[in-house]
């Protein structure tokens, strides 16, 4: 089943690199941020400690300490570069697959596929006390995961409504109607 939408691909890889990226960029300032009054960073901490002695073992050891925190910045650097890199060819598909949704030439799971997919997972979540909460939980994910993945314009059709069946498609559309209110 191909679920694959601008929605999935915003959710499940822009937006979690953009976030990657935010906290790659406090892990930077965390090591180095000589922007702030107060020593609020490892070189900050570093430097306040070399003002305090002038043993060899400390000034060599803070030399060390100074030596790896150069050594994380560049691979924080690099890592940022490939976060940045993920997220442009992430967001370029999410674009593509948006225009192709608004003109039509998206590829989705046919209507027959996707009832398939979600009757046995309905029926669990109609009648919870019949089944073991493990089944409950697999249904209600397999629903989010379809939720993410398709435009309601693609899932809610006559096409599916017929496929279902009146009780189960009125089930999905309450779903989705939560699942909107959570998003």
């Amino acid at each position: 089943m191909n679920n694959l939408s601008a929605a999935t691909v915003k959710r499940g890889l822009v937006d979690p690199l953009m976030d990657s990226q935010a906290r790659n960029d406090e892990q930077v300032l965390l090591k180095i941020n000589l922007h702030t009054p107060e020593p609020d960073s490892t070189v900050e901490h570093v430097n306040a400690i070399l003002t305090l002695t002038d043993d060899p073992r400390i000034v060599h050891h803070c030399a060390e300490i100074t030596t790896l925190v150069r050594r994380d910045l560049e691979s924080n650097l690099a890592e940022r570069e490939g976060e940045r890199h993920a997220t442009g060819v992430a967001d370029q598909i999410a674009r593509q697959l948006h225009t192709a949704t608004i003109t039509g030439t998206v590829v989705t799971a046919s209507y027959r596929e996707t009832a398939n997919t979600l009757r046995p997972h309905l029926a669990v979540i109609a009648s919870p006390r019949d089944h073991d909460g493990i089944a409950y939980f697999t249904a209600c994910r397999t629903v989010d995961h379809v939720f993410r993945g398709m435009i309601p314009a693609q899932l809610f059709t006559t096409s599916l409504e017929g496929e279902l069946g009146a009780g189960p498609y009125r089930l999905l559309r309450q779903l989705h109607a939560a699942y909107e209110a959570t998003v």
